[in-house]
């Protein structure tokens, strides 16, 4: 069993595990050979990779999170990145724009609760580039990895949590680059290179003037 991304999954392979959706429910049961149609579907829904079972399988290596919660991760952290160039100044410090912060940080408490009861933490050495939804995956696979450093360093779970939403808020900054420039697929230009390096600065601008994180979360987007 192995762990890919959907576009280079073909009809005919057999999924590994079962897929749920945010909520928990079965989306498709492990064991079914895919059809086209359905892994048409599973891209629809912004599921990014699955684990399948073919002749290159060998000895699978446990995600240290459940998928389920991997998932509702990476669509808590689209949706907010999404939709700070919506925001209006008049929607600043307002419910509208606290809200999104306010879920990134009760998703690091779920991440933290699942990292500290997983007895046998093993991470899962997959990077998933998959173009637009390569930022929000990437975005949680750094707050995974920054957990389980901060929980063999033996922080206390107050830092842990300031750890956590920092990592999951790294990269903001990129949500407020040009997406031309962002989504590039041929070299930038030497321009287009100084406006991608500015993303750190401007993230940290953003979370500093925007919302009431805690210096530690907002030093890490820095």
């Amino acid at each position: 069993m192995r762990l890919v991304p959907i576009e280079c999954v073909k009809p005919n392979t057999i999924i590994g595990k079962t897929l749920y959706d945010i909520d928990g429910r079965i989306l498709v049961r492990s064991g079914l050979t895919l059809s086209e149609g359905i892994i048409a579907k599973i891209k629809n829904i912004n599921i990014m990779s699955i684990y399948i079972i073919d002749e290159y399988s060998s000895e699978e290596i446990e995600d240290i999170i459940k998928p389920e919660l991997r998932q509702k991760a990476i669509l808590t952290i689209k949706e907010a990145f999404s939709n700070i160039n919506r925001i209006t100044v008049a929607d600043k410090f307002s419910k509208k724009e606290s809200v999104y912060f306010e879920n990134i940080e009760n998703m690091a408490e779920s991440l933290i609760e699942n990292v500290l009861n997983n007895k046998n933490v093993l991470l899962s050495l997959v990077d998933i580039r998959s173009m637009d939804n390569y930022l929000y995956s990437h975005s949680v696979n750094v707050a995974v990895t920054s957990l389980t450093l901060g929980i063999a360093l033996k922080l206390p779970k107050r830092q842990l949590q300031h750890l956590c939403t920092g990592a999951l808020l790294h990269d903001v900054g990129k949500a407020l680059i040009p997406k031309e420039i962002l989504m590039k697929k041929e070299d930038l230009t030497s321009e287009e290179n100084l406006i991608l390096q500015k993303h750190s600065t401007l993230g940290y601008k953003y979370l500093s003037d925007s919302y009431n994180l805690s210096a530690h979360s907002k030093i890490i987007a820095l």
